[in-house]
């Protein structure tokens, strides 16, 4: 972005157009309140040009309003963000009421709303879900080249709906891409996207198989889009090898589950040697891979797995800054699971020593928040108990500091 004059120009459009490129600005450097300040005076502005000259000045409204919302979303005021966004869906439905062409604008703006809205007004939420897809049917019939825009609209429609209604919203969805899917990454990767969706309602709804087959079918997609090596193909391919192998093992085939670790964890190891930051993603597949091995009656390569994914765990701790709650939580989990393992071993005096590791790894959070971490903490102490090695009194000296900061927050409630 070109230098800003120091100070706003007096012309309004001009004015206007400064305080935006202010606004991004002060948002890209994280000054969110600044941000929201230029953003309502540009907003205002706009707001007197659009009533004076409302064919000009309409869109310009629109979009400021609509980095306004951004703005006050980054400050945490959803409430009033929804507000923005509904005036911007009105806004729009105005404009395509007195015949602009800004049918997908308003579709988009609908979903934005629904989105913003949340859980908070689910009914609301849903409502413009609907009203959405039923705009983009009527667009997509006219003009087919809208398609990618509906299916994305039915999948997140289909999130309202009965387990029966859901799966034909997706259906749909999934016919419109196979119909008009090109061979472009883009087309391929709305098609795999709505596999995924489905897959997900078939596997919940205890359709394994179904669930199976079209978790495969996403992932020929993604190894066809990973073949160029480009790092977001490959993290998708990645990421949806681990999350599906739980599908095939509930389908009952946990020796192709284990292939399809085995190869997400192949691709993990090629991005992680240019970026550490895919230290979690290897830590959660690692612990897949230890539970399919489990679930195979293998439990010495499991105990491998569990040794790996406690690795990662222990990584992070020294990469990532600052570290939080969740960084901990991680290795703690894992720390855990291998205990499990090597009771399963019958390795008791090791798995003491991963439970203890497993207290140690979570206890600075509880030092720091302890409503967040005591549960946690708490059902860990308490397998350590049933450990029968002895630590010395240790554990007990955790469990009664937990004890007295647990009576001491109650008393200042």
């Amino acid at each position: 972005m070109a230098d800003l004059p120091e100070s706003p120009p007096d012309d309004p459009t001009d004015r206007a157009e400064w305080l935006r490129a202010a606004s991004e600005r002060h948002y890209d450097a994280g000054r969110y309140a600044e941000a929201l300040a230029a953003s309502e005076d540009a907003v205002q502005i706009y707001r007197r040009l659009a009533q004076r000259w409302p064919e000009m000045y309409a869109l310009e409204l629109i979009d400021a309003l609509k980095d306004m919302a951004v703005d006050l979303r980054a400050l945490e005021r959803r409430a009033a963000a929804s507000v923005i966004q509904e005036e911007v869906v009105e806004r729009y439905r105005a404009l395509v009421d007195a015949g602009h062409a800004l049918g997908p604008d308003l579709a988009e703006a609908l979903g934005d709303y629904a989105a913003g809205l949340g859980h908070e007004d689910a009914a609301q939420a849903a409502a413009a879900r609907a009203e959405a897809v039923e705009l983009l049917r009527t667009l997509t019939a006219r003009e087919p080249s809208g398609w990618s825009a509906l299916a994305e609209a039915l999948d997140r429609r289909a999130q309202d709906l009965t387990p029966g209604e859901r799966r034909a919203m997706l259906e749909e969805a999934i016919a419109l891409s196979r119909a008009h899917a090109t061979d472009s990454a883009d087309d391929q990767r709305t098609l795999a996207d709505r596999l995924e969706s489905l897959a997900f309602v078939e596997h919940h709804d205890g359709a394994h198989a179904d669930a199976a087959a079209l978790a495969a079918e996403a992932v020929e997609i993604h190894r066809s889009l990973a073949a160029e090596g480009e790092t977001n193909a490959c993290s998708a391919l990645a990421v949806w090898l681990d999350t599906a192998s739980d599908m095939l093992v509930a389908a009952g085939q946990p020796e192709q589950a284990l292939v399809w670790i085995d190869e997400a964890l192949a691709v993990f190891h090629r991005l992680l040697a240019a970026d550490e930051g895919w230290l979690r993603e290897m830590l959660i597949c690692f612990e897949y891979r230890r539970d399919v091995l489990m679930t195979l009656g293998r439990p010495r390569e499991a105990l491998a797995s569990a040794e790996e994914a406690v690795a990662c765990g222990r990584r992070r701790l020294e990469v990532e800054a600052p570290v939080d709650f969740w960084v901990r939580a991680e290795l703690h989990r894992a720390e855990q699971q291998r205990a499990a393992v090597l009771l399963a071993l019958d390795r008791v005096d090791e798995a003491a020593a991963a439970t203890d590791a497993a207290i140690d790894a979570l206890w600075p959070s509880f030092v720091e928040d302890p409503a967040h971490a005591s549960g946690w903490l708490g059902s860990t102490i308490a397998f350590r108990k049933t450990i029968p090695v002895d630590d010395g009194g240790r554990v007990e000296r955790y469990a009664a500091v937990m004890a007295r900061v647990d009576r001491e927050r109650e008393a200042g409630a």
